[in-house]
């Protein structure tokens, strides 16, 4: 089984997308007092995600 450089690229994308509104949610003054808790669902999906991802090419 070979992983594609589309397939890297996806990850990336995935993780960077991720990494970046997990900070955002500290920034925007509306969400603070929600923060641990969109945290917790953007983990959540995270892992979901990823989980998906490592079973779609394992599949292929």
């Amino acid at each position: 089984m070979s992983i594609s450089g589309d397939d890297i690229r996806a990850a990336q994308m995935l993780t960077g997308a991720t990494f970046a509104v997990f900070l955002m949610v500290n920034v925007v003054p509306g969400l603070r007092p929600y923060a641990v808790r969109i945290r917790l669902a953007i983990v959540a999906a995270y892992f979901v995600a990823t989980a998906g991802f490592m079973i779609y090419l394992l599949i292929r």
